[in-house]
């Protein structure tokens, strides 16, 4: 097992793709969001109404927070905006005042929330919420639609969290903010490609890996390849297995991922393990989101 091995851990992100391909990159999105202008209108609405005002609010904030986040806007400017504003642009529309720009809209919520038990033996109840998030994209200057789509998912939660708030009508604020959230980053994530943490083995236990990984870490991918290249010509099945494997970990670093799975591919062949199953599963999967992002972004 990986946990017997001496091995070190190598951090880094990686570029996911999106679920869309969108029609261009705008200068600015504008995102709907009434109560993110004027929150104090939610306490005068009725239960249900704020828990969905609550959702909205925490939804389009997360949204925008994890859209900034996308590589492809960063150039891109995003401002919430009312609805009086939202009916400035439509009359500016109207008088053909071009803007290269995105008006996205969340158009509908659905709220339905209970208690379940997930273990009937032990009686282990937790909080359900259910939800549907219609989410429309709009092109500014045409007012054409460029994305429709619903977000919808079930969330569950620990017994505890039903103790911050004694009301049974509606589920507790803490459950509608972590649910909006949650779901505000499911959506930036369909709508644009967003960055995740990933984590690799690479080998050490001896002197030459021990070299490769100190150039590792301060950036060296040349270096660090060049230590592995050059020496362990006598190494046996095991050594040279893993020697493959970290050449393998160092092309992907250098985001070459057509020879990190040739190289992976060459390390499982001569020492079969589950370890390098798994990496190569997960080499075959950033090699598809290549070729993805490769549209997406081009």
């Amino acid at each position: 097992m990986i946990s017997c091995i001496s091995s070190k851990k190598i951090e880094f992100q990686a570029l996911r793709p999106a679920k869309v391909k969108l029609e261009s990159i705008p200068d600015k999105i504008y995102i709907h969001c009434e109560y993110c202008m004027n929150p104090e209108k939610m306490t005068l609405l009725s239960n249900s109404e704020n828990d969905k005002a609550i959702v909205s609010l925490h939804f389009l904030k997360s949204l925008r927070e994890n859209l900034e986040k996308s590589p492809i806007f960063k150039n891109t400017v995003f401002i919430m905006c009312s609805s009086d504003s939202l009916l400035q642009l439509l009359k500016d529309y109207s008088k053909r005042t071009q803007e290269n720009a995105y008006v996205i809209l969340l158009d509908s919520i659905y709220l339905e929330h209970s208690n379940v038990i997930h273990d009937y033996d032990k009686s282990t109840y937790y909080y359900k919420i259910i939800y549907k998030l219609g989410c429309r994209t709009y092109d500014r200057n045409s007012i054409q639609i460029v994305d429709n789509y619903l977000l919808e998912d079930t969330a569950y939660w620990p017994p505890q969290v039903l103790l911050k708030r004694e009301s049974s009508l509606s589920p507790p604020d803490n459950i509608l903010i972590e649910t909006a959230i949650n779901a505000g980053e499911d959506y930036a994530h369909y709508l644009a490609p967003y960055w995740t943490d990933e984590t690799r083995i690479f080998y050490s236990g001896s002197k030459r890996f021990n070299s490769a990984y100190k150039k590792l870490q301060v950036n060296s991918l040349d270096s660090a390849f060049n230590i592995l290249q050059e020496g362990g010509t006598k190494y046996g099945r095991k050594m040279t297995n893993r020697k493959f494997h970290n050449m393998a970990v160092i092309y992907e670093l250098k985001d070459d991922l057509k020879n990190a799975y040739s190289m992976a591919d060459s390390a499982n062949t001569i020492r079969k393990t589950q370890a390098d199953n798994i990496y190569l599963e997960e080499l075959r999967t950033r090699k598809l989101d290549k070729t993805a992002l490769d549209w997406q972004i081009n």
